[in-house]
């Protein structure tokens, strides 16, 4: 189900009945004295007691998978760099910038120098990694773009403005082609500037170590043309110059490119910024002001409301004036507060008439009961309904009870 849904799967287990899980989940653990099925369904056998490898092999495959981006990298910008090179010079200049020995040499060099990535020290990410070949192809293309253009750069300086003879002129392609494509693996080993991760001591001393013996060839003239000392430290300096002038460009490369890199710090944002929390605050506080205005301005109202019925029953007023204070009373209150009255003075019908059946009871005349009841029913129906009336709230309620009482004591008496 998990799978069905795009998720990457990892199970654990060391029974047989584990077996079938281990084969169908994208990665499955053999734990520590797992069954042989077990072992064979599983893409890794623990050795180890517990579960805490697991950890460290995520780890480590997280930086294999950065050397191996960096290669990828570095491989695909020294091509272009060979190859656009070598073909303008020869299609442009009908100049041959490297002979065939020189080709081999520095394939030969570059190579011995980038096996010692594979133990070159890298930074992990916390999320999961994945190809992301527009990136890849992108830094590449960019850095072996620049490449031709620093070569052909030299090639300017060296046929034109120095004048030096076209075979040394190859022996300073040939040195730098291979300085420059060495310092090239310094800037696809990280993607912030180029020193902003120590490199290992075993890549430094391969990269340092190919590249005095490819000055010393091209001094002493192994296979190829000498080239004067002063020419070679030339041709360092110049390949350390562009190398610097790349850097801030890759990291430009890396920002157009990598959107993913930035994308997880603006969502961060967004779910904090100021204006959604102010957006969700007036929402909150406007909540308890509406509920607790009302409730302030109905008690005033009340206490309003009662005030004025001491002071009628202390000070009589002619029956004229107290029947539209009584009406104003009812029209400013709720239903709610109305309905209570009534249900009072139906609960006080009910307890007189249920006095008057115990005095039935007691005579044991049933006959009596059923009148009783019917009777409390016929005073209920008009004393409900005068309470409901604005203009008689309290005129027929004396008048109900001054009914009542004479109707059941005669019959008690007999």
């Amino acid at each position: 189900m998990l799978q069905t849904h795009g998720h990457i799967v990892g199970m654990t287990g060391d029974g047989v009945n584990d077996a079938p899980a281990l084969k169908k989940a994208d990665c499955g653990f053999a734990v520590s004295g797992a069954t042989d099925a077990a072992r064979a369904a599983a893409s890794i056998v623990l050795v180890a007691p517990g579960l805490s490898v697991i950890i460290d092999a995520i780890k480590e495959s997280r930086k294999i998978f950065q050397r191996m981006n960096s290669y990828a990298m570095y491989r695909i910008a020294e091509t272009l760099r060979v190859l656009l090179f070598m073909t303008l010079a020869i299609v442009l200049f009908n100049f041959y910038p490297l002979t065939a020995i020189m080709i081999v040499m520095l394939a030969l060099l570059n190579d011995g120098a980038i096996l010692s990535i594979a133990y070159d020290n890298v930074i992990y990410r916390n999320q999961p990694e994945a190809w992301n070949m527009r990136v890849v192809l992108g830094i590449a293309t960019v850095l072996g773009l620049v490449g031709p253009i620093a070569a052909f750069g030299l090639f300017y300086l060296g046929d034109r403005v120095f004048h030096i003879d076209r075979p040394q002129i190859q022996t300073m392609m040939y040195l730098l082609l291979s300085v420059a494509g060495h310092l090239t693996i310094f800037q696809t080993r990280t993607r912030g500037p180029w020193w902003s991760i120590r490199p290992a001591w075993i890549l430094l001393a391969a990269i340092v170590g190919t590249q005095v013996a490819a000055t010393v060839i091209c001094v002493f003239g192994f296979l190829v043309t000498p080239l004067w000392w002063g020419w070679a430290a030339f041709v360092w300096g110049y390949a350390l110059v562009w190398f610097l002038v790349t850097d801030p460009v890759k990291l430009l490369a890396y920002r157009v490119l990598d959107t993913t890199r930035a994308l997880p710090a603006p969502l961060a944002e967004v779910g904090s910024t100021p204006g959604a929390r102010t957006e969700a605050k007036p929402d909150a506080e406007a909540a308890p002001k509406s509920e607790a205005k009302p409730n302030a301005k109905v008690e005033p109202k009340a206490a309003t409301d009662v005030q004025p019925r001491p002071a009628a029953q202390d000070e009589p007023k002619p029956k004229g004036k107290a029947e539209p204070e009584a009406s104003t009373s009812t029209a400013t209150k709720p239903h709610a507060e109305a309905q209570p009255e009534a249900n009072t003075g139906g609960a006080a019908l009910l307890s007189r008439t249920l006095g008057d059946l115990l005095v039935a009871g007691l005579v044991k005349d049933p006959e009596d009961a059923g009148r009783i009841i019917a009777a409390a029913i016929a005073q209920a129906q008009p004393s409900t309904a005068s309470r409901q009336a604005p203009e008689a709230e309290v005129k027929p309620e004396p008048k109900a009870e001054a009914k009542t009482p004479p109707a059941p004591t005669p019959k008690a008496a007999e």
